[in-house]
């Protein structure tokens, strides 16, 4: 994405840019972070990840999220050849058009869970997470064609740690919602 300027509307920084050849236009909230693709018609979605639907045969996106114990020391402070392995797979997994964004996270004790159970007060506890044998270390959003491409794709990723859980979610389009009836 290459920068073309930013004007201020409101309490909003518009940026514009060219993205894929075409002229967009996002907003950037100073209040709560979202991307917003004011150009009449298109999503910001849709700009970034094109891939339409796999029920009229083409990809999915689906949601991974890694789990892994924070009490074994290389969980935060992984080893260099580590970080190595994992720069040429996300490489790779961009180059192929599998991988969207991939983040990791910081150790729970830099964290919160927000619980709202039914009919009680909603309850912030900061971490860390004590109770918990494994937190989440990160996530990855990519392009499958269907679960069991994504499931593969989450095989070969654990396959970089010693030891991790990897849950795989198909992410929910609005294309998903029943149709009124």
């Amino acid at each position: 994405m290459s920068r073309a300027g930013r004007r201020i509307c409101g309490d909003l920084a518009v940026d514009r840019c060219t993205l894929r050849n075409r002229r967009v236009e996002i907003c950037r909230s100073s209040v709560s972070p979202f991307d917003l693709d004011v150009t009449a018609g298109h999503r910001v979605r849709d700009l970034l990840d094109p891939s339409p639907r796999a029920d009229k045969g083409e990809a999915m996106r689906f949601l991974m999220m890694h789990r892994l114990d924070e009490r074994v020391p290389e969980a935060w402070n992984p080893s260099q050849e580590f970080i190595e392995k994992m720069g040429v797979f996300i490489q790779d997994s961009i180059d192929k058009g599998i991988l969207i964004t991939a983040e990791g996270v910081h150790p729970s004790e830099k964290g919160a869970l927000v619980r709202k159970t039914r009919g009680a007060a909603i309850n912030a506890t900061d971490g860390p997470f004590t109770e918990a044998k494994e937190v989440i270390g990160g996530f990855a959003l990519i392009n499958a064609k269907d679960r069991a491409e994504a499931v593969e794709f989450a095989k070969s990723y654990a396959g970089l740690f010693d030891e991790v859980e990897v849950e795989v979610r198909q992410v929910f389009e609005f294309d998903d919602s029943p149709s009124p009836a």
